[in-house]
């Protein structure tokens, strides 16, 4: 009979999609904690709201883009995924803090809440697999480990599944979201 006895590997932390992503989350909150400061540091910034968003294309293509960055984080250990996240939080903390203070939070919640789990989940679903993409690619040429199987089709999955996401967030803000 075999008696199992746990090992040091088995509460190691391990390097998988969900702790990647978790950790792109986290950049991304800080990057917003770091806006929303801002924002308390510089009140009054003149913000002005309006109802042209664009067609479904347009959205769906400036939100390409930023997944085109985040994603070219493999090829950059990271720093451009990190540099996307932490600026797009930056962006969302501050322009909440500056409405909310402008006493205009049912207008953010309108126009940011619809699309938001959609297109930060696509964010960081995307963000944590090229993190992990990248640190299989690039650690054993930092380090002398031994190269782990690198998986493209893992990357290729949360790539396609981001890009789904993304593409249901642009409708959902043209159809439902008004700034």
């Amino acid at each position: 009979m075999a008696v199992l006895e746990p090992t040091a590997s088995r509460w190691r932390f391990r390097r998988g999609l969900v702790a990647w992503s978790a950790a792109a989350l986290g950049l991304y909150l800080l990057g917003a904690w770091m806006g929303g400061a801002g924002a308390l540091l510089v009140p009054g910034v003149p913000l002005h709201p309006t109802n042209v968003i664009g067609s479904v294309v347009d959205v769906f293509g400036h939100n390409l883009e930023v997944l085109a960055w985040i994603s070219a984080g493999a090829a950059t250990l990271g720093l451009t995924t990190a540099a996307e996240l932490f600026m797009n939080g930056t962006i969302l903390g501050f322009v909440s803090v500056e409405m909310i203070e402008g006493h205009h939070a049912l207008s953010l919640l309108t126009a940011v809440g619809p699309q938001l789990p959609l297109e930060l989940g696509a964010y960081v679903i995307a963000a944590g697999a090229t993190l992990r993409l990248g640190w299989n690619l690039w650690w054993p040429l930092l380090s002398r480990r031994e190269r782990r199987p690198v998986r493209w089709k893992a990357w290729m999955v949360a790539e396609g599944a981001a890009v789904t996401m993304l593409f249901a967030g642009a409708l959902v803000e043209v159809l439902f979201s008004h700034v």
